[in-house]
């Protein structure tokens, strides 16, 4: 989804950051422990008219050049801050060494740097499966209006050597704004999927989304019927060349994507539908479920979740009940007092603390979150009539497996076999192989997509009547 659990992954792994005096200047790396998972960091200092600059790399997560501020150095202690992340670090230097800890909301983390020279870190991360030429398939780039006619969007298509016709599918990515690579992390997943079907076989076609890359449009007013009727219009474009088999399109949507290839499927133009991750229980459900999940494996104890679940609850409730956009807030502040106050707040606290809470909720308050928390998937599942094949990953923390999965073989009983309905175990939200699903791994982890599963999916496309 949009992935509000990737922000806090991304805090924790960039946390860090460094202050000194002459002593500070140059390049320090070292690695944070972030529920036994290790974040490589990378930090340079130099001076400029008495004042310490400062910017930090996570590497991992393709993260570069993330200001620092409020950099101080006495000559021993050290301190500083994020431009843009709340979070603060304080050391002591000890010889070519800072050894201190960074806080962020209230828990503490050790953090240890050691003063390296920046060419010689090699904390670039490993991303084996990313292509690398020659490649044994055509790309053409490509460009397509959507319906309106007011928005480009720019793409590329992966074409097997040879006429055709062959197998063509259409990517669509998950929530938040993506290029046509689906970069997260420091991972290309679109374009690795893309790589192998072509040698395959299967031509793709994977774009930048509104307002991403060379795109045109603002992507922070699009809702999930927008970026539906953008996929619809991408499939549209595909049949157009010559070497497609007009009997064999098909989307292959990932996340909010699959959810968007619900919709797709049901009211026709697609001959297949390829679902990863894809939300199938109502969102609300499918929202606390999410909460839950990630706080539970981020160790929060049970009254912290118990206190987070209600809260959402009720948000949400006010969300599916507001009919106008331009009333939620109002509505929302309104709850948050009368949650406030059935908590013990006093009348004098209250606004204050409305409004704290409605600053954090501020970021998620969007045209697109709004629709999308009254969208069911089940109305759309029902009038699918063509081949879907479904996958979950067991270690997913975002979409729940058995949650989804096991909703989604009840939805189609009456579907025959055109669902075909897969879970796999060890895989964790983005398709990597995971020790805990946890969000912290995405980044670290080597694997971008398993290619099992892309292995799985060749098949399937093939076997197609």
């Amino acid at each position: 989804m949009r992935k509000p659990a990737l922000l806090l992954a991304f805090v924790l792994a960039s946390l860090c950051s460094q202050a000194q005096e002459d002593g500070l200047k140059g390049s320090w790396s070292g690695s944070l422990d972030v529920m036994g998972q290790k974040l490589p960091l990378l930090f340079h200092f130099e001076q400029a008219e008495g004042d310490w600059k400062g910017t930090a790399d996570s590497p991992a997560q393709g993260a570069k050049g993330m200001l620092l501020k409020n950099i101080l150095f006495n000559g021993l202690m050290v301190s500083w801050e994020f431009e843009q992340i709340p979070a603060l670090y304080e050391g002591v230097m000890v010889g070519d060494t800072l050894k201190g800890n960074f806080t962020q909301s209230g828990t503490l983390f050790p953090l240890e740097l050691a003063r390296v020279p920046a060419e010689s870190i090699g904390l670039e991360p490993r991303r084996p499966q990313e292509p690398q030429p020659p490649f044994d398939y055509d790309e053409i780039e490509t460009s397509f209006a959507n319906t309106s006619g007011q928005l480009k969007l720019e793409g590329t298509i992966t074409k097997p050597k040879g006429a055709g016709p062959f197998p063509a599918l259409v990517l669509i990515s998950g929530s938040g704004p993506q290029n046509r690579n689906g970069e997260l992390l420091g991972h290309k997943p679109f374009w690795v999927i893309a790589d192998y079907l072509a040698r395959k076989g299967i031509a793709v076609l994977r774009y930048d989304e509104r307002g991403v890359g060379d795109s045109e449009g603002d992507f922070s007013q699009a809702t999930s019927y927008d970026l539906k009727g953008d996929a619809a219009d991408a499939v549209a474009h595909l049949r157009k060349f010559p070497f497609v088999d007009q009997a064999k399109v098909g989307v292959m949507g990932h996340s909010e994507g699959g959810m968007i290839g619900w919709m797709l499927a049901a009211e026709g133009g697609l001959n297949f539908l390829i679902a990863v991750a894809a939300p199938v229980v109502p969102i609300d459900e499918f929202m606390e479920q999410q909460t839950l999940d990630v706080l539970k494996i981020s160790g929060a104890n049970q009254e912290m979740i118990d206190q987070r679940l209600a809260l959402n609850r009720k948000v949400y409730e006010v969300l599916k009940n507001t009919e106008h956009f331009g009333d939620l807030e109002v509505n929302l502040k309104k709850m948050l007092q009368e949650h406030l106050s059935e908590l013990g707040i006093d009348d004098q606290s209250l606004e204050a603390e409305a409004s704290a809470i409605m600053d954090a909720f501020g970021p998620t308050l969007t045209p697109w979150f709004f629709e999308f928390m009254k969208f069911s998937s089940e109305p759309f599942i029902k009038q699918i009539p063509v081949p879907v094949y479904a996958a979950f990953g067991g270690k997913d923390i975002q979409v729940n497996a058995p949650l989804n999965a096991e909703a989604l073989r009840k939805m189609t009983t009456d579907q025959g076999d055109l669902f075909k309905i897969i879970s796999y175990p060890n895989l964790n939200h983005l398709f990597q192989t995971a020790e805990t699903g946890a969000i912290t791994e995405y980044a670290i982890n080597t694997e971008t997509f398993s290619q099992s599963v892309l292995e799985d999916l060749v098949k399937w496309i093939k076997s197609l009547p």
